[in-house]
């Protein structure tokens, strides 16, 4: 029925992955690192390891996030990700420390 349908939507988005902490990634032979700060029901922030700028990450669906630039971030579990360049060109594999 409709009404189960909606209760089952409302429950999975409920039930995002956990993504605080440390993320290690590889860019052009550098490993580097980012930091999930903060993880809301609407939104993430993210701040390069050693570095003092913030960016935020809006939700657009379930476990994936946009910066206002147009990158992605998406999370297929709980210590697994990719982030995705906003023209789509670049993607690089998260892994949680």
């Amino acid at each position: 029925t409709k009404g189960s349908l909606n209760q089952t939507q409302s429950k999975a988005a409920s039930a995002d992955i956990r993504v605080l902490g440390l993320w290690d990634f590889d860019a052009r032979g550098t490993r580097l690192t980012d930091e999930i700060v903060r993880q809301t029901d609407t939104h993430i922030v993210i701040r390069r390891n050693g570095a003092n700028q913030l960016r935020r990450y809006e939700k657009t669906g379930a476990d994936t996030y946009r910066a206002e630039n147009g990158a992605t971030v998406r999370f297929v579990s709980s210590t697994r990700g990719i982030w995705i360049s906003p023209d789509g060109q670049t993607v690089y594999q998260l892994r949680k420390r």
